[in-house]
């Protein structure tokens, strides 16, 4: 089914459902099928494209029934409650903890009502440049909830820990100088170590409130330690890290990595799959990696592909029990058909066409 959208409220992995064209000079802008990206959308500002046509790939009429964890209204709503929260802390320098874990209540009970085998999470994007640390908070707590509940389905407890102390893991960067923070470069050795000690920070901040829960504080104290003991602040090395140190080192990256930034390009996810397989048993645990594999797939929503039928597909959710099969959408004259290729026998992926999801 198709819906019109605002070009403003488009988000990265809508799918086109209209090829879009220049006028008077016809030049293609987008072509049915495409996948929305960064530089799609500023290619749509530049032409002045205030509505499109996009592809509700969810309400298709078909036997793939994908749950889709956290509509794009709820992330929403999230990241306004998230920004008054953080606006609160950072006035008062104190975290009102009963508000934080209202929050995480949120994350755990859609998390409980939309957990499937097909899965589809929804991340909030970065509106702009001053808003990534709210967008970044909610990023991970719902990378970090989904984490938890692939590895303890039933322990509510600590699911909901975890998505509080993923909402305040970088509290502590608010007793950083706004100048080092907001800096729109790469930082200096010098700069970096500064950045460091947020971690203390915000332990110390956490403390001061009367948090009292391990699991939340360790988020916060642990979650830039590494596999192999060569993060910081306390170079702990394996399971001697506490395990919410270690679902958060996950999530934490693989969100920094596929944003944005002013003195970065965004990867793709697949990029960032692909990096932290890459570094499981050295940076991450690998457990938890396997774990968060059975969440994103190695082939994540959004990634483009082409199927040994040399059609061109796109990932729109992945397949928990099939992790190297996820199910992919392709584009055909009579309208679009989605396929579980974990179901598929003789069909599978034959190249990834990465291009078309860029963040750039």
């Amino acid at each position: 089914m198709k819906k019109w959208k605002k070009t403003e409220d488009l988000i990265i992995g809508d799918m086109v459902g209209e090829n879009i064209l220049s006028y008077p000079n016809m030049e293609i802008i987008a072509s049915k099928g495409d996948i929305v990206s960064n530089l799609m959308l500023n290619r749509l500002k530049t032409f002045n494209i205030s509505w499109i046509e996009i592809e509700d790939i969810f309400s298709l009429d078909d036997d793939v029934k994908i749950s889709r964890i956290f509509s794009e209204d709820k992330i929403e709503n999230m990241r306004k409650q998230v920004y008054r929260v953080w606006e609160e802390i950072i006035s008062d320098r104190k975290i009102n903890i009963r508000k934080v874990e209202l929050l995480s209540e949120t994350f755990v009970k859609e998390i409980e009502n939309k957990y499937g085998d097909l899965l589809a999470p929804n991340l909030c994007k970065v509106i702009d440049f001053d808003e990534y640390t709210f967008s970044h908070q909610i990023n991970v707590a719902v990378i970090a909830s989904l984490i938890s509940f692939e590895i303890f389905e039933e322990r509510w407890e600590f699911i909901k820990e975890m998505a509080t102390g993923a909402l305040i893991h970088d509290i502590g960067k608010v007793m950083i100088p706004k100048e080092i923070l907001n800096l729109k470069r790469k930082l200096t050795a010098e700069e970096h170590d500064i950045i460091k000690h947020h971690v203390d920070f915000g332990y110390e901040m956490a403390k001061f409130s009367s948090v009292s829960e391990d699991n939340i504080l360790d988020c916060i104290k642990y979650h830039h330690e590494n596999w192999n003991g060569k993060g910081y602040m306390y170079g702990l090395k394996e399971e001697s890290i506490p395990l919410p140190g270690r679902i958060l080192a996950v999530a934490d990256v693989y969100d920094a990595l596929t944003t944005r930034r002013p003195y970065k390009n965004a990867w793709t996810p697949y990029q960032a799959i692909s990096y932290i397989i890459q570094k499981s048993g050295r940076i991450f645990d690998p457990n938890v990696v396997e774990s968060f594999l059975r969440v994103f797939g190695i082939y994540p929503v959004g990634t483009s592909l082409r199927l040994s039928s040399g059609e061109k597909a796109v990932v729109v959710a992945n397949n928990r029990n099939a992790i190297a099969s996820p199910v992919v959408i392709i584009s055909k004259d009579e309208g679009f058909k989605r396929i579980n290729l974990a179901t598929q026998k003789n069909l599978y992926i034959a190249e990834i066409l990465e291009n078309t999801y860029s963040n750039i």
